[in-house]
């Protein structure tokens, strides 16, 4: 049985992270118990759900935030080699392909010298892992639904090169992340 923990059981860390998404205006829900917040975003391709434990101990943050295409087992090597591919071109954090749901994550960790850091570090990590999960889902969507002839003349790595399946890029002016 977990208990609750009481705000003031709160790590400095985890109180650093919700001020940090307070401070942008991010909703969220605290899991009870548990270090835990789950965020949703509408991103260009999909909704993201968002989720970012805090290891208060450790000073870590681990930020995973789910794609909304479901797999089906027999494409599993397909989506398991574009995930392995993309992450072969990536600086922060990894795809994941949990074979029980059939579901890619995106995971970013960081360690945190100080709490007084992790606040831009925190919504950075929030914003890169939802921009990498609205970026994959086109791709995971067209290879989940593939037919077994599209998939024996695919070439995998210039397909993940396409640019027009990509998000527009953010503006700028606009003061978008």
């Amino acid at each position: 049985m977990v208990s609750e923990l009481a705000p003031q059981d709160d790590s400095a860390l985890f109180l650093a992270a919700t001020a940090a998404f307070d401070q942008v205006g991010w909703n969220y829900d605290r899991v009870p118990g548990r270090e835990v917040l789950e965020l949703n975003f509408e991103a260009h391709h999909t909704s993201v759900p968002v989720h970012v434990q805090v290891f208060g101990e450790l000073k870590a943050v681990s930020v995973v935030a789910g794609c909304s295409v479901a797999v089906a087992k027999p494409k599993f090597p397909l989506i398991a080699e574009a995930l392995m591919r993309t992450n072969l071109e990536l600086n922060i954090g990894n795809f994941e392909l949990d074979y029980d749901s059939g579901r890619a994550y995106f995971r970013a960790t960081n360690l945190f010298a100080s709490e007084s850091d992790a606040p831009p570090i925190l919504a950075n990590l929030v914003h890169t892992s939802v921009a990498e999960v609205d970026r994959i889902t086109p791709f995971l969507h067209k290879l989940a639904n593939a037919n077994p002839l599209e998939i024996a003349d695919l070439n995998l790595k210039r397909f993940l090169k396409r640019t027009d399946l990509l998000p527009p890029a953010p503006d700028a002016a606009a003061g978008e992340p």
